[in-house]
């Protein structure tokens, strides 16, 4: 197994492969190819959502550097953990998993500031979705 670093906004993880040697020959050498695990399609969707992950927190975090550091470790925690997926179904899972958070975070978190002792100020975004809330009736 041979494994390729992939740098991405300063940060990296890793996706494996294979090194094989083909019977192809140029100038006299044999030529060795990379076999990547996943697709490229994977590949690039996988990395689209990353820097999507990590551009939806810091428009959903903003001025909170605590809270922006916990999500972008855990962002990068969740990717190098799956590092070494390989199934179709699983990757397809995974990723389907993170586009679920990622809008989750876009339309339903908001951050609130303390404004006095008692009051709070919401910060509401054009990405959030406000719901109507249903009267309570006895």
């Amino acid at each position: 197994m041979y494994t390729c670093l992939l740098s991405c906004n300063k940060t990296s993880f890793y996706l494996e492969g294979r090194l094989e040697e083909t019977n192809t020959w140029v100038g006299g050498a044999p030529v060795t190819t990379f076999t990547n695990s996943i697709n490229m399609a994977s590949r690039s969707e996988i990395l689209r959502l990353y820097r999507k992950l990590h551009r939806t927190c810091r428009k959903v975090f903003v001025d909170d550097v605590e809270a922006l550091n916990v999500f972008r470790r855990r962002i990068k925690d969740d990717f190098w953990k799956n590092r070494h997926m390989t199934e179709k179904e699983e990757l397809t899972k995974v990723i389907d998993e993170a586009t679920e958070a990622e809008r989750f975070l876009r339309q339903n978190v908001v951050q609130l500031v303390q404004t006095n002792q008692d009051t709070y100020r919401v910060k509401i975004r054009e990405d959030t979705v406000l719901n109507d809330n249903v009267p309570l009736t006895k």
